[in-house]
């Protein structure tokens, strides 16, 4: 099932990122959620969510793709790893 494109995109692609261990439903739900694309990876390195492993990996795929808008999740693992992706991200802030 797929649902419209949400009106925060305002037309422009949306991409999910997903990381962890077995997290191929989690992307399916992603989609389900109306996401034009998911980009990530299923390994056991970013399973616990430490920024070490993550971090790198979120940085590459920013420079990569020179998004507009990076959203993160409310979830306990986005919460700790957001502080440290600031600076990297967005370096004049």
């Amino acid at each position: 099932m797929r649902h419209a494109k949400s009106p925060l995109t305002s037309g422009q692609p949306l991409t999910g990122l997903v990381f962890g261990e077995g997290v191929s439903a989690v992307a399916d739900q992603a989609f389900d959620l109306g996401v034009d694309a998911v980009v990530g990876s299923d390994d056991a390195r970013f399973a616990a969510g430490h920024l070490e492993a993550l971090g790198p990996a979120v940085v590459k795929l920013a420079q990569e793709r020179q998004p507009s808008v990076i959203l993160l999740g409310a979830s306990p693992v986005a919460v700790i790893w957001r502080p440290g992706l600031r600076p990297i991200l967005t370096p004049d802030w």
